[in-house]
């Protein structure tokens, strides 16, 4: 039977969301965007704030993802991420993996950057949020969203997935809720959240 073990990204295996990771490292190497940055922001989460959508705030995002040359996204890839994981998140991927667990990365974050970091991070499938043209494709990727993906490719791939051999790991119970219902372990990664069913654990 397939053992699944299903993570989500930004404050569960990482200590600070990763989209901060990335303006932080922006801003440092290219000074001069900052304040058309920050007015630009501004604007995308005040529209995203009234209409509950948050794809023009990502689409804002990225576009300055690409102002890094291929030279600069190696080093935030390389250098910068890797020094935000949680070392018991790296020591827990590791457990799962050699277990037997098929690991598959689940996360809002940007598929732009979330594919190559889960990818140096050992995950057999990545799913984030997908950019086409400097656009976001389809929905954001979280809630529901997660679930609906996951299942798809759990047919796309024809994956045996069975509630009893999945485990699931998140810092929010609020936002991934539906995700660790899909699994029979449910771990919440630091969080002040105490519910039925759920075991947390404190990481750092």
């Amino acid at each position: 039977m397939k053992k699944i073990a299903l993570f989500d990204f930004d404050k569960t295996i990482t200590q600070e969301h990763s989209i901060g990771s990335l303006l932080k490292f922006i801003f440092k190497n290219h000074p001069l965007h900052a304040l058309p940055f920050v007015l630009r922001l501004v604007f995308s989460l005040v529209h995203s704030l009234l209409t509950g959508d948050f794809r023009h705030l990502k689409n804002s995002v990225l576009s300055y993802y690409d102002l890094l040359t291929p030279e600069e996204k190696d080093i935030f890839l390389h250098q910068v991420m890797p020094k935000k994981y949680y070392k018991d998140a790296l020591e827990e991927l590791a457990r799962r993996k050699k277990e037997g667990y098929t690991l598959f990365l689940v996360s809002a974050s940007m598929e732009a950057y979330l594919v190559p970091l889960g990818r140096d991070l050992g995950f057999d499938y990545i799913l984030g949020t997908r950019f086409i043209d400097g656009k976001i494709r389809g929905l954001n990727h979280a809630k529901e969203e997660k679930v609906r993906r996951l299942k798809a490719l759990f047919d796309k791939e024809k994956i045996p997935y069975n509630q009893a051999t999945t485990v699931a790991y998140s810092d929010s119970y609020k936002d991934d809720k539906p995700m660790l219902d899909l699994a029979q372990e449910r771990f919440l990664i630091n969080s002040p959240v105490h519910a039925p069913g759920y075991q947390n654990l404190t990481w750092k």
